[in-house]
C-alpha cells in the first residue's frame, strides 16, 4: 500500500481510495491453497480478469425484456452453483495431496514421528492443568471428535459427550483448536484391558436410556 501511494504520489491519509484496487488484485491473483484458482473464481466461479473491463467494457448495450432477464439470471445462477460444486470438489482434492505430500515430507525427518489424524477421528485432548505443580503435568479428557483439519498440525475437535456441569465457562459440545502434540486417538481397547488387570479397579458406567453395564 505504501509503495502504491508512492508511485501515485498520493497522501497517506488516502489509502482508502486504493484499498478496493489492491483488494482486487488479491481477489484476481491464483491461489496454490485453491489448487490454481482465484478466490474470485473460487467463491462466484467468474474468470478473473483485468481491472480496466469495469472501464472499458467490450459488450455493446442490448435491448430486453424483463421476463428474459430473469430466465437468463436464473439459468446462470443454476450454472455457477453447478460449477462451484465441481471447482470445491477439485480445490478440496489438491488440499488434501497437499497436505498428504507435506505429512509424507514431515515423516522422512530422522527423529521424527508424526501422527496422522483426519477428519472424524475420535481422540483424546491434552490439558495442562497445572494443580501438581508440573506446568507440563496433562490431563487427558474426552473422548472427542475432529470435525475440522485447519492445516497439518492443527485440528478443530469437539465434544460427543456434554460435561457433567454445563455453565457459561464450558458451553455443552463446544468446539475447539487443539495442535496434534495434544491429541492421541481414542483406544477403546485400551479401557477394556483394565478388565484383565486385578490391581486396578472397575468402574460401572451408565448411559441415558439405557441399561446399566460394568
Amino acid at each position: 500500500m505504501k509503495a502504491l501511494l508512492s508511485e501515485r504520489r498520493l497522501f497517506v491519509r488516502d489509502w482508502p481510495a486504493l484499498l478496493p484496487v489492491v483488494q482486487a488484485a488479491l481477489n484476481g491473483m491464483p491461489a496454490n491453497r485453491l489448487g490454481g484458482k482465484t478466490p474470485l473464481t473460487a467463491f462466484t466461479a467468474l474468470a478473473g480478469g483485468s481491472q480496466l473491463t469495469s472501464i472499458l467494457h467490450p459488450r455493446e448495450l442490448v435491448d430486453t425484456l424483463v421476463e428474459w432477464v430473469t430466465q437468463d439470471l436464473q439459468a446462470h445462477l443454476e450454472e455457477v452453483r453447478v460449477a462451484l460444486d465441481g471447482l470445491h470438489a477439485e480445490m478440496v482434492d489438491a488440499s488434501e495431496k497437499r497436505r498428504r505430500a507435506a505429512r509424507e515430507r514431515h515423516s522422512l525427518r530422522p527423529g521424527v514421528k508424526l501422527q496422522k489424524f483426519s477428519e472424524g477421528d475420535f481422540v483424546l485432548a491434552a490439558t495442562a492443568t497445572g494443580r501438581s505443580g508440573n506446568k507440563l503435568a496433562l490431563l487427558w479428557r474426552g473422548p472427542k471428535r475432529i470435525v475440522k483439519a485447519l492445516n497439518d498440525f492443527t485440528f478443530e475437535v469437539t465434544d460427543i459427550i456434554p460435561p457433567f456441569e454445563v455453565t457459561d465457562i464450558i458451553p455443552p459440545f463446544d468446539v475447539s483448536v487443539r495442535h496434534a502434540s495434544r491429541l492421541q486417538l481414542y483406544r477403546e481397547a485400551a479401557l477394556r484391558s483394565c478388565r484383565n488387570k486385578p490391581y486396578m479397579e472397575r468402574v460401572a458406567i451408565s448411559w441415558k436410556h439405557c441399561a446399566i453395564a460394568d
